[in-house]
């Protein structure tokens, strides 16, 4: 009996839950400059495309500890979304790098804003519509 009751409450409660809306698939975006998510709408950011790759680290002539971080901007914070450290010794051709990258996807609600910074071409972002 008691059981029973238990499952009952359960099942109304859960009943009662909704969600704040369904997401409609709307457009894919290239994010180059600053862009604000409209109203009704949320962003997945999917991921970007990088401006700088290890190759831009032969330069060094002797063994040398190499830094390269990569930036995207929400809501005006800079977010690292790459980050490579390494040492190359190009007399010897030995390279060693260690790269942490962000995990993707990314979600931004309606009024956050979203742009390139340091090492970042573009972001790509889906769009979607917010159905009530």
């Amino acid at each position: 009996m008691k059981k029973a009751i238990l499952i009952l409450i359960i099942s109304i409660c859960i009943s009662q839950l909704s969600a704040q809306g369904n997401l409609q698939f709307n457009q894919v975006k290239k994010v180059t400059v600053s862009e604000t998510v409209p109203a009704n709408k949320v962003w997945k950011i999917e991921g970007v495309i990088y401006n700088t790759s290890l190759s831009n680290f032969s330069d060094a002539s002797t063994q040398q500890m190499l830094t390269y971080d990569n930036y995207i901007i929400i809501d005006g914070i800079s977010d690292a979304i790459r980050s490579i450290r390494g040492i190359a010794a190009i007399n010897s051709g030995a390279k060693a790098y260690v790269i942490w990258e962000q995990k993707f996807p990314i979600w931004l609600k309606a009024g956050s804003t979203l742009a390139i910074s340091t090492g970042v071409q573009f972001i790509s972002v889906i769009e979607f519509n917010i159905v009530p």
